[in-house]
């Protein structure tokens, strides 16, 4: 995990058990992990990845699932694009690349965003009452002649909209999987 239960409960001033938070915080960067298509643990890796070329000055490059990418193991030549996206070099097709990728909670720390959703998203598991009442896909409310409308209005969501917003930096749809 990228949020350890200490840093969650700095952030929030949580009392919960470290199991539970362990499973919340598990379960929000789960959730992160598959809006994202990343993978954001540190942890050496060996993927096998459709070569694309694109904006990395005509270079090749492939785009792995962990993420940011910090070193390339094997094969030897390649090298992490500056933005830790991709992987760029000439990778012949079907051969297995192996690299370092992804951030911990001491010396590789996430970005400050990316460990506030993770909190937020977790705080929301561990505590669904504190979201509105209104219903989830809610885009409007009106009673006693007064009304509201707009796109986030509340309503307890896994992934609220602005969070998937957010979020929409770390994707990599495009360029990883160019069908």
């Amino acid at each position: 995990m990228i949020v350890s239960v200490e840093q969650f409960r700095q952030e929030t001033g949580s009392a919960a058990p470290a199991p539970v938070v362990e499973r919340a915080l598990q379960y929000a960067q789960e959730r992160v992990e598959e809006v994202t298509g990343r993978l954001f643990d540190l942890a050496e890796r060996t993927e096998t990845l459709s070569t694309v070329t694109t904006e990395f000055g005509g270079l090749l490059a492939v785009f792995p699932h962990g993420y940011p990418v910090r070193s390339v193991v094997d094969p030897i030549g390649l090298a992490p694009s500056t933005d830790g996206s991709a992987v760029v070099g000439a990778l012949a097709k079907d051969e297995p690349l192996t690299y370092l990728a992804g951030y911990d909670t001491e010396t590789n720390r996430p970005p400050i965003e990316l460990f506030d959703i993770i909190v937020e998203l977790a705080e929301r598991r561990l505590n669904p009452a504190d979201t509105t009442a209104v219903p989830a896909g809610t885009t409007s409310v009106q009673n006693d002649g007064q009304g509201f409308s707009g796109d986030e209005l509340g309503g307890r969501s896994a992934m609220p909209t602005h969070i998937r917003r957010a979020l929409r930096k770390w994707r990599h749809w495009d360029k990883r999987d160019p069908r």
